[in-house]
């Protein structure tokens, strides 16, 4: 190969010898061959010099990986410096980033979402966005002129192509300048030892923001001529796919890649027997041996495991066939000389281990603005790399540790100083320390251990331990949160008095487990589907209850795909922390039974508990009893269904039906009294007494007059001291055809229990129907067992950590929202309602979801976010309360009963400093996951704990609902019967405004329940039309939006208030924003 050396003159070399070869492919896109990719690259380097960025300047580079990633920072180095970032960073670390490194600007893909647009705005930094086209590396860029270029033009061999960031042992990271030449030797003597020619293709899985893959998977095959496939990032499930369909000579990736890949190769046999490779690569850590072997069986090719560092290039690599490999080495010197020397710095003999040392063309000339650095690593021409080895009698280096602290979890370089500054943010820590931990697959993972300050509550070290894993996890990568985090009384010190962290691992007990399973077997069906999981993601077969996720070769690419099949298995949302905190099968179930909450063991089981002679309400119930004494009517609390029948209905199967779901459930025979002051439950017994099912004959009246029964029935009150507290009735309308109608209390149901009717009520019904026996399974325990056993959970220690949670919550929270209304609240609420329907379209749900998914939300908190962000645009308030109930059925025991269990929980939204889009969703993902993991103690007791003051005229703590149904409804089935939800005209709602939503194909459907009391129809109908203009501008934007900036007005609208009311004696109606307006009239 010809020795070239700028990235424009490798590229342009190429293209003169075959300039209609592809260069570069990516998935689902054409690809951009040679000539293109050259004129690409001139094109660009011509724009930024029309921006004003050349030679002298630097620019940022925040692009997910594929073609545009690859072909950006090749035409940035030509015209600038390019400073290639990860995505996955966090705000504080772009911001770090950015101090360092003084970019000119920063160019993001238009397309995603990441903080660093933010970031880069707030330091005064232009923002220039990418946008792709449909041939792979083809874009163009948006920008505006920044300031004459002072040094315009294309790249020479001495120019800094590229600055990369490395870690150290402190929480600063070192950067690294790498020229063009030095770029190009390495990029050069990499194809050149791979023996690379025009015909080869590359797969890089690897990050495009590393050296490994911009030098030794791009830029080598470019050197060479060959192809390169840029993919989206790593991913095994679609490995095989992309191995099928691009048919590359060879991929190169780290360990735990080929770890992955190697689990998915049963599944895929078809794929490698059909594979063009030669040869693999690997690189960023050591490949353990046993990998290697079964690559080479699996592929049947030979591995060629290379070391190299962003300071130096290519170090050493294997040689292929016929040249010589040694397994366990990382091969002979790479164009570089390598020297292993003692800490004077005098050579050591072949077979001695030491410091590995390097000198040679791809050596960086320093660390920029590090001179202390500098001084510790570049020592008189050689460059110092922190690892130890040794070199054999034939010159092959192999690696044997390393003498930096710095911790490589599978080839991510990490700081433990990093850590430790997060940490020692944390109130409760006095001391951190940060360290490296053995992994059986991973090499290392990152521990920690930590001092608290006197005054922290340390009663129970696992929830602590956890609450600093959530701490830490909201601050960094996830791959930098620490699996354990040890609290000790103080941090272990060596002789000099200088933190211990050498051995530090063994000496507090983590220790890495063997790698075969513990075969402990699965006790419940949790722990059966959770074994199963885990199964098939890391592509074991034999797996113990007691396995450590993370030994089993489990990382955070594996925890991110674990974390998505339990959400979906168990209807959970999982936070990925949660993983690293509990990381076997059985802390796992554990969780999940319980709830998420750690639980005393003696009231962990709820079972059937002897009935004390007065059986205590549940909380819930307990205020629903309260508010009926307050307020004297039961109407707000009714909960009515009722169906039109169109068919030959069966009367006494459904009778019998029925009366059936009356025995089975005993919160349908309960009532309430008052013994010495307090109220209890009186349960009747079987067969004292029966479901009252009215019968009515309307055949030949009015639809009129059906709906009159209809507000008739769900209006009549109960009596909680008589009972019963669940009726109906049949109206019959026609020859056939039926209006059924059933009312609850509250007190004994709960909208899941309104499913678990409805489906009881089909099967029984179809059986009595078709002469079947009553085939339902008996059930286990009674609503009266429930609350038994959650009084006596009370008393334990985790929900009083529980409570102190909710205490500080929602501490000065507002106590009413202040929306604008169309009347003055009313001293007593009437619980009059009404509905208005939302409909959000295909396109917008599509947005929604593809926002939700950059920012690692759920569509609930997406949704809970916009919603908030109206709340406070109409209501000028800068916190928000809103309320979301939670089925609260986590322990299967109770998921079949009847009985009132819902929780709600006040999820406080913080408004305040102008946040963007991403910055209010992160917001809104932090308050729900903690919201949701103190979500055992009942709403009722956080109500007393906070003392608001009482009214009658709305509800404490929060007045504005939402309410998410992304779980299928259950549907009244009748065999031979057409069955239709029958809604009736009057509503009753206890909230000012409750938004109900629920996916529903492409789209998402529901409304708006409103006290009509307070608001117009009209009024809301607007309101919605606002949430709607704000959710797609969320959705439009790429997160970095100001919140209080997002549009409300539709373009109508605003028209609207341009033209037609731009007259200053007109009177705007209550549902013109104010902000919005005034913009509008500006």
């Amino acid at each position: 190969m010809s020795q070239v050396d700028t990235i424009h003159g490798v590229l342009k070399d190429a293209a003169e010898r075959s300039p209609e070869n592809p260069a570069i492919f990516s998935v689902d896109r054409r690809p951009l061959d040679y000539r293109s990719l050259v004129e690409q690259i001139e094109t660009i380097v011509e724009c930024l010099n029309c921006a004003g960025v050349g030679a002298s300047d630097r620019v940022a580079v925040v692009i997910e990986n594929g073609p545009e990633a690859a072909v950006c920072c090749l035409a940035v180095a030509e015209s600038a410096t390019c400073v290639p970032l990860n995505p996955a960073c966090s705000a504080a670390e772009f911001e770090l980033y950015f101090q360092e490194s003084s970019p000119s600007a920063l160019i993001v893909d238009s397309r995603t979402a990441n903080p660093a647009s933010a970031v880069a705005r707030a330091m005064n930094i232009p923002v220039i966005k990418l946008v792709g086209g449909e041939i792979s590396g083809l874009f163009h860029l948006e920008c505006e002129e920044l300031r004459p270029c002072s040094s315009p033009g294309l790249a020479q061999p001495d120019n800094v192509a590229m600055l990369l960031f490395t870690t150290g042992t402190t929480s600063r990271p070192k950067m690294v300048p790498i020229t063009h030449r030095s770029l190009c030797h390495s990029a050069r003597t990499n194809a050149e030892i791979l023996a690379l020619k025009a015909e080869d293709r590359c797969l890089n899985v690897m990050p495009l923001f590393h050296i490994h893959g911009l030098a030794f998977a791009v830029l080598s095959s470019l050197y060479a001529g060959s192809s390169v496939v840029c993919t989206p990032g790593f991913d095994a499930s679609e490995f095989f796919r992309w191995l099928s369909a691009f048919r590359p000579t060879w991929y190169t990736a780290a360990p735990t890649m080929h770890h992955a890949i190697l689990k998915q190769a049963g599944e895929n046999t078809q794929a490698i027997t059909n594979a063009f490779l030669r040869f693999i690569r690997s690189g960023a850590s050591a490949l353990p041996t046993s990998v290697m072997s079964e690559l080479e069986r699996v592929f049947s090719v030979p591995v060629i495991e290379a070391y190299a560092m962003t300071e130096t290039g290519l170090i050493s690599i294997n040689r292929l066939p016929p040249g010589k490999r040694k397994a366990g080495s990382v091969g002979l010197p790479s164009g570089c000389e390598i020297a292993v020397v003692d800490d004077q710095g005098n050579r050591l003999p072949a077979g001695e281990i030491g410091n590995v040392a390097v000198r040679g063309a791809g050596v960086t000339r320093g660390y920029e603005r590090n001179p202390e650095a500098n001084q510790r690593a570049f020592v008189d021409g050689w460059f110092y790399t922190g690892d130890l080895g040794r070199l054999d009698s034939d010159g092959y280096l192999s690696l044997t540790g390393r003498t930096s602290e710095t911790i490589n979890r599978g080839g991510e370089k990490i700081a433990p100083g990093e850590i430790e500054e997060v940490l020692l943010q944390h109130p409760a820590v006095e001391q951190a320390l940060a360290f490296a931990a053995p992994h059986f697959s991973l090499g290392e993972q990152v521990a920690a251990c930590v001092v608290l300050r006197p005054h922290a509550n340390a009663a129970n070290s696992e929830l602590m331990e956890f609450q600093l894993q959530e701490f830490v996890a909201n601050r960094l990568a996830m791959f930098k949160v620490p699996y354990r985090i040890k609290l000790l009384s103080e941090i272990p010190k060596g002789p000099t008095g200088k933190p211990q962290r050498q051995g530090l691992a063994a000496l507090l007990g983590m220790t890495s487990a063997p790698s075969h399973s513990s075969s402990v077997a699965p006790r419940s069906f949790t722990e059966d589907r959770l074994i199963a999981i885990w199964q098939a993601v890391l592509g074991r077969s034999n797996i113990g209850t007691h396995d450590d996720f993370f030994e089993l070769g489990g990382d955070s690419i594996f925890g991110a795909q674990v974390i998505v099949r339990i959400g979906k298995e168990f209807k959970v949302a999982l936070p990925l922390f949660r993983l690293f905190h509990t990381p076997t099968i059985a802390g796992l179930a554990e969780w999940l039974e319980s709830d998420g909450k750690l639980v005393k063991p003696d009231f962990a089981l709820l079972q059937q508990f002897p009935r004390p002679e007065h059986l205590p309400l549940a909380y819930a119930q307990q205020r629903l009893w309260f508010m009926a004494q307050m307020e004297g009517g039961s109407r707000p609390y009714h909960m009515p269904m009722a169906f039109h029948l169109r068919g030959a209905l069966n009367v006494v199967a459904l009778r019998l039906a029925l009366n059936r779901i009356i025995a089975r459930h005993e919160a349908l025979r309960t009532t309430f009294a008052v013994v010495e002051g307090q109220p209890v439950q009186r349960i009747a017994e079987v067969g004292r007494t029966s479901f009252q099912l009215l019968e009515h004959d309307l055949h030949g009246r009015e639809e009129a007059d059906l709906m009159r029964l209809v507000e008739e029935e769900a209006g009549v009150p109960f009596a909680l001291e008589a009972g019963p507290l669940i009726r109906g009735r049949l109206i019959r309308t026609g020859e056939q055809h039926h209006a059924l109608l059933i009312t609850m209390h509250h007190i004994v149901s709960d909208g899941w229990s309104m499913g678990v009717l409805m489906e009881e009520l089909s099967a029984l019904y179809r059986a009595y129907v078709e002469g079947e026996e009553d085939y339902l399974p008996e059930l286990k325990v009674q609503y009266a067992d429930y609350a038994v056993w959650q009084r006596k959970w009370m008393e334990g220690e985790a929900l009083q950590q529980q409570a102190e949670y909710w205490k500080s919550a929602l501490a000065g929270a507002p106590g009413l929202l202040e929306l604008p209304a169309d009347y003055e609240r009313p001293a007593q609420q009437d619980y009059a309602g009404a509905f208005v329907e939302l409909a959000l379209e295909e396109d917008l749900t599509k947005g929604l979801a593809e926002l939700s998914r950059a920012r690692g939300t759920t569509m609930f908190m997406t949704l809970l976010a916009g919603w908030a962000a109206l709340l406070g645009r109409l209501s000028g308030q800068q916190e928000v309360v809103i309320g979301t109930p939670v089925a609260n059925r986590g322990r299967s025991e109770i998921e079949k009963l009847i009985g009132c269990f819902i929780n709600t929980l006040a999820v406080r939204v913080d408004l305040s400093g102008e946040p963007t889009v991403a910055e209010l969703l992160e917001r809104v993902k932090v308050q729900t996951l903690t919201g949701q993991q103190h979500q055992d103690l009942p709403f009722e007791h956080v109500v007393e704990l906070l003392q608001p003051v009482r009214s009658l005229a709305h509800t404490p703590l929060f007045q504005v609902m939402f309410v998410w149904q992304n779980t299928p409804g259950t549907k009244l089935e009748f065999p031979g019967l057409e069955v239709e939800e029958l809604r009736p005209a009057r509503m009753t709602t206890k909230f000012d405004l409750t938004l109900s939503l629920r996916p529903a194909g492409r789209k998402i459907i529901g409304g708006v329940m409103y006290a009509t009391a307070l608001f117009e129809r009209e009024t809301v109908e607007h309101y919605l039309g606002y949430l709607r203009t704000l959710l797609g501008a969320m959705a439009a934007g790429d997160g970095q939006q100001l919140v209080d900036r997002l549009p409300l007005l539709s373009e109508q609208e605003r028209q609207q208030v341009l033209y037609e009311w731009n007259d200053t004696n007109v009177e705007y109606p209550v549902w013109c924003a104010d902000a919005e307006g005034e913009r509008a009239q500006a």
